[in-house]
Order: C-alpha cells, then sequence, then structure tokens
C-alpha cells in the first residue's frame, strides 16, 4: 500500500459507479487563475506568455477526471512539501484530465518544485511553460518569488505535436 492509498478503507471515497462519476464537467470553462504578479511578468515576455496562455486555455476546456486528478494532485502536493520543510507554500493547484497547473510562493530565492522524491512523475507528465515572478512587501521588506508551473501527459503532449494545426 503506498501512501495515497488510506489504510482504512471506510476512509476512501465509494468507487465511481458511472463515466459521469469520473470526471466533473462542470469545471469546464473555469481557468486556473494565475497571480496578479505572474501574469504582469509573463507580459514582458510575451512568446513565453503566449504559450502559458494557449496551455491555460486548453486546460480551461478540460473536463476534471476526478481519479486521475486527485493523484496528480498528490504527488505534486508531496512534491512540494518534500525537501526543504517550508520552502515553499502552495497557493493554487489544479489537475483536469490531462494537464496540471501550480502555483508556490517562496521567500527563498528558488524557481520551481522538482520532483526528486518522484522520479516516474517525469515519465508520465511533460513539464509544459512555467513563469514566476517576484513580489515585494514594502512594510516588511521581504521579498517572495511566486513560480507558476504547468505539465501535461506525455502521451496527450505527443498526440497534440503529431496532429496538424
Amino acid at each position: 500500500m503506498d501512501a495515497s492509498t488510506p489504510s482504512n478503507p471506510e476512509l476512501s471515497p465509494p468507487a465511481p459507479t458511472n463515466q459521469s462519476e469520473l470526471s466533473e464537467p462542470s469545471l469546464v470553462g473555469l481557468p486556473f487563475e494565475l497571480s496578479p504578479s505572474v501574469r504582469a511578468n509573463c507580459r514582458l515576455w510575451e512568446g513565453d506568455c503566449k504559450e502559458m496562455d494557449a496551455f491555460l486555455e486548453r486546460m480551461k476546456a478540460e473536463p476534471r477526471n476526478t481519479e486521475w486528478a486527485r493523484e496528480m494532485e498528490a504527488r505534486i502536493e508531496k512534491a512540494v512539501t518534500s525537501g526543504e520543510r517550508g520552502k515553499f507554500r502552495i497557493r493554487a493547484l489544479e489537475c483536469r484530465s490531462t494537464r496540471c497547473a501550480l502555483e508556490v510562493a517562496s521567500e527563498v530565492d528558488s524557481i520551481g518544485v522538482q520532483f526528486d522524491s518522484d522520479p516516474a512523475f517525469d515519465e508520465i507528465m511533460f513539464a509544459r511553460p512555467g513563469y514566476y515572478a517576484r513580489e515585494s512587501d514594502p512594510q516588511t521588506g521581504i521579498t517572495t518569488l511566486v513560480s507558476a508551473q504547468t505539465w501535461q501527459t506525455t502521451e496527450s503532449f505527443e498526440a497534440e505535436e503529431d496532429s496538424p494545426e
């Protein structure tokens, strides 16, 4: 049994009984919101920003595959919290059917989350566009680095790359 499986089966969610319970179509059309600082910094580098915007638009159109999304979110959260304790704080994390997006904040000058504790993650998920920004609190003088990262299943990425535009 792995760490993501509850030891008490009574705590496990009931297994879906039909396809409508496997996905959450109500999320279709809802965007993953980036922090204003990340959005503003991204606009300074238009080419990269367009790629990230296109990724998030496609993600917005996806329904949420509940089972898969929960598993990927748990793996991403584990990667965020492993290593230096408290290095990153999750601001937003969401997966749909083939895509995931994460925004973290850190007062340690470090960009992005590494998946050293989950090498299989890099086999099933392909890193997509990401961006960062710095936020400064004028009252405390603390600078926070905000990092947005995105991933897509390798299988869906390869299918998109092979399909004509």
